[in-house]
């Protein structure tokens, strides 16, 4: 397939039944075709940078979800190279760093981000804080495995939930 045009969105779409494997896939496959077709096409490269900027967000969403701590803060830190503004991979960082035993640099970053808005009035997401106790719901869901009941790191989620609140 030659990457002439951007319509490749609808050669594989996601459906919110699928499995975290084929997301990191979907994702990853969205990062290639947008990198080759910046390389032919850099005349757009605002729209394909915010493509961009949120296509690694999500792969670095998956990675997290995948328990690829080191590789997720790879990839927001890609997201945020091509938009300096995503709110949703500097929401995502503060994640890593507490996944990755780094609770006080954490800490810092929930704190420092909480009260910015996020989506603004009216959203439920209207300030960073909203999107980070949705994302502990998440990741408190015992299927995903990545909060142990009982343990220090479930310990540490309660601990920065109260300094949300």
């Amino acid at each position: 397939m030659s990457v002439n045009n951007r319509d490749y969105f609808i050669f594989d779409k996601r459906t919110d039944d699928e499995d975290n494997a084929y997301s990191l896939r979907y994702y990853s496959n969205l990062v290639a075709l947008d990198l080759k077709y910046l390389e032919t096409n850099p005349i757009d490269a605002p729209r394909v940078n915010y493509d961009l900027s949120n296509h690694y967000n999500s792969l670095g969403w998956y990675l997290i979800m995948a328990k690829n701590f080191e590789q997720s803060l790879v990839r927001f830190k890609e997201s945020l190279k091509y938009n300096p503004d995503n709110k949703y991979a500097k929401s995502n960082i503060p994640h890593v760093y507490l996944f990755t035993n780094q609770f006080e640099k954490a800490k810092t970053h929930y704190k420092k981000l909480k009260n910015d808005e996020f989506n603004g009035a009216g959203s439920k997401l209207a300030k960073f804080k909203d999107a980070f106790l949705a994302d502990f719901v998440e990741f408190e869901d015992e299927e995903k495995g990545l909060i142990e009941p009982g343990s220090e790191l479930q310990k540490q989620v309660e601990e920065i939930k109260n300094l949300l609140k």
